[in-house]
C-alpha cells in the first residue's frame, strides 16, 4: 500500500484520487480476511482489491510512455506485482476447505517460499533479476519518434530513400575530413577528440536536417518485433501475434532496405566526385597510393581482421542506441522541455511561442543528439582503447567503409578497380552490412524480448515463421504495395533505444 500511494506512483495515475486508489483499500480487506478467517466474502473483497491495484500498475506503465521512468519506479513496481502474487497465494490457502485441499496449497505455498528464499541468496538469481529489470528500464518507454523507421506507403517508401540518401552525401564528407584529420600530426588526445568530434558532427547534422543512417534504425526494429511477439500471450496460440508480425515485419525489412540504398547509393558517387574533384583541382589524387592500399587490404573480407571489427561496431551501435534511449528518457523524467516552456527569462526574451518551440526541439531532437554524440565518440576512441590495452581493435561502419573505399578507388584508378582484391574489399564492405545489422539487431531483440518475458524460443519461432513466409512470397518484403494499407493498431507502438530518423 505504501509503494502504490508513493507520489511519482500517483503522478502517473491522474484520473485517479487519492480517496478512490485501491491500495488505500488494501490494508482494510487484509485486516478483514484475517479478522474473518478467510471467509468467502472477505475472500472476495480482496480479489477485487487486488485486481484494482493491479490496474493502477497497468496504468502505471503505459504512462511511462510520457512521463519517462527510471530504475527505482520499475524495481517498485516489480515490488508490488510480487507482493501482490503473494497475497494472492495466501488468500487461495485461506480460501481452501480445511483438509487435504488446504494442506496442498499449503504445500504450494511453502515450495514458492522456499524457491524465493533461494533466489534472494543466489548470486546468478540476482544478476539475472537486475538484468530483467535493466532491459525493462531500457525499453520501457517507447518515447515518440519511433514510428518514422518503419513505412507503409510507396510515398514513405520513397521519402526514406531520399533521407538516407541524404545521409550518406553527409557521411561522404565526414570521410573526406576523416582522412585529412588522421593525417595530421597530432597528439592521439587530440588526434582522438577531432575524430569524435567529426563523426559527432556528422551524426548530428543528420539529425537537424531529418536525414537517416541506416545502421541506427536495427535497435528500433527489433524492439517493435518484441513487442508485437510479446502481447496476447494466450489467445489462439498467437494467432493474433502472427498476424501482427505477418503485417509488420514486410514493413520493417523494406523501411531496411530503402535506407541501405539511399545510404550506399550516395554515398559512392558523392565520394569519387570529391575524389575526382579534389584531383582536377590539385593535380593528385586525395589519398597516397599508400593510404588507398591500406583502405583495401583493411577491407578484405577474410585477410583481415573486418568481420570482428564490424560486430564490434554493431556492438557500439546498440549501444549508442540504449543512450539515445537513456538520454530522452532523462529529458521527460525530469521534464526538462516543460521547464523551457515556462521559464522566466526564455520567455521574456523569445516569447511564449519562442520558449514553446525551444522546448519542442529540444524533446525532438534529444535522442537523435545523445545517440548521435554518443555513436561517434565511441567510433573514435575504440581504437585508442585498443591500443592501450595492447588489443588491435578497430571499427568497421558500412556506410563510412564504402565511402573510404571509394576514395581509395579514385586514388589507386580504374584498372585497379577491377583487381580481385578489391573487388573482395568491395564484397567486403557487404559482409560489414550485414555484420553490422545482424549484430546490432540480435542485441535490440534480446533486450526487448527479455523486458517482456518473451521466451526466446517462442520469439525464434515467430520469426522463423516470418522466414518462411519471405521464402513463398518475398515481393512485399522488399517493395511497398501500390495501394497504401490501414496503418497498423497501436498496439503495435515501436519502443525505441535510439534516436529518430536523423539520428
Amino acid at each position: 500500500a505504501g509503494l502504490g500511494l508513493a507520489e511519482d506512483v500517483r503522478d502517473r495515475t491522474p484520473d485517479l484520487s487519492f480517496r478512490a486508489s485501491p491500495f488505500l483499500r488494501l490494508r482494510l480487506v487484509c485486516d478483514a480476511v484475517l479478522a474473518r478467517d478467510g471467509a468467502q466474502e472477505a475472500l472476495a473483497d480482496l480479489a477485487r482489491v487486488v485486481e484494482d491495484c493491479r490496474g493502477v500498475v497497468r496504468t502505471v506503465t503505459r504512462h511511462l510512455e510520457e512521463s519517462g521512468v527510471s530504475v527505482d519506479l520499475v524495481y517498485r513496481l516489480e515490488r508490488i506485482r510480487h507482493g501482490l502474487d503473494r497475497m494472492e497465494a495466501i488468500a487461495r490457502v485461506l480460501a481452501a476447505p480445511r483438509g487435504e485441499p488446504r494442506w496442498r496449497e499449503a504445500l504450494a505455498l511453502l515450495s514458492d517460499l522456499l524457491e524465493h528464499a533461494h533466489a534472494d541468496r543466489s548470486v546468478r538469481a540476482l544478476v539475472k533479476r537486475n538484468a530483467r529489470l535493466m532491459a525493462r528500464k531500457i525499453i520501457e518507454r517507447t518515447g515518440n519518434t519511433g514510428e518514422h523507421y518503419i513505412t507503409s506507403t510507396q510515398g514513405e517508401f520513397h521519402h526514406m530513400v531520399h533521407s538516407a540518401a541524404g545521409g550518406g552525401f553527409v557521411t561522404a564528407f565526414a570521410v573526406a575530413l576523416k582522412f585529412f584529420l588522421t593525417a595530421l600530426p597530432l597528439a592521439p588526445f587530440f588526434a582522438g577528440l577531432f575524430v569524435a568530434l567529426n563523426y559527432a558532427g556528422g551524426f548530428v547534422v543528420m539529425q537537424m536536417l531529418g536525414l537517416t543512417l541506416a545502421t541506427k534504425q536495427p535497435s528500433m526494429t527489433a524492439s517493435t518485433l518484441a513487442a508485437a511477439v510479446g502481447e496476447d500471450a494466450g489467445l489462439d496460440g498467437g494467432t493474433r501475434r502472427m498476424e501482427r508480425l505477418a503485417a509488420l515485419v514486410p514493413r520493417v525489412t523494406r523501411s531496411q532496405l530503402a535506407a541501405i540504398l539511399g545510404n550506399l547509393g550516395c554515398v559512392l558517387p558523392v565520394a569519387v566526385a570529391l575524389g575526382l574533384g579534389f584531383q582536377f583541382l590539385k593535380g593528385h589524387a586525395y589519398l597516397t597510393a599508400q593510404q588507398a592500399q591500406h583502405v583495401v587490404e583493411t577491407l578484405h573480407p577474410w585477410k583481415s581482421a573486418t568481420l570482428l571489427y564490424a560486430a564490434l561496431t554493431g556492438v557500439l551501435l546498440w549501444a549508442s542506441s540504449v543512450a539515445a534511449g537513456w538520454f530522452e528518457n532523462f529529458i521527460v523524467y525530469r521534464r526538462l522541455p516543460e521547464a523551457l516552456a515556462h521559464h522566466r527569462v526564455l520567455r521574456a526574451l523569445m516569447g511564449v511561442t519562442g520558449a514553446r518551440k525551444v522546448a519542442d526541439a529540444l524533446m525532438h531532437h534529444a535522442a537523435g543528439v545523445g545517440g548521435g554524440v554518443t555513436l561517434g565518440v565511441l567510433l573514435a576512441v575504440m581504437p585508442g582503447v585498443g591500443g592501450f590495452f595492447g588489443l588491435p581493435l578497430d571499427v568497421r561502419h558500412v556506410t563510412f567503409s564504402f565511402g573510404a573505399l571509394a576514395f581509395a578507388g579514385c586514388a589507386l584508378g580504374p584498372s585497379a578497380v577491377m583487381e580481385p582484391g578489391f573487388l573482395a574489399a568491395v564484397a567486403g564492405v557487404l559482409v560489414v552490412g550485414v555484420v553490422n545489422f545482424g549484430v546490432s539487431f540480435a542485441l535490440a531483440l534480446g533486450v526487448a524480448l527479455r523486458a517482456r518475458d518473451v521466451p526466446v524460443l517462442e520469439g525464434l519461432r515467430f520469426l522463423g515463421a516470418v522466414a518462411l513466409r519471405f521464402l513463398r512470397n518475398p515481393i512485399p518484403f522488399l517493395v511497398p504495395p501500390r495501394d497504401e494499407p490501414v496503418p497498423l493498431e497501436t498496439e503495435t507502438q515501436v519502443v525505441p533505444l535510439a534516436g529518430p530518423p536523423g539520428s
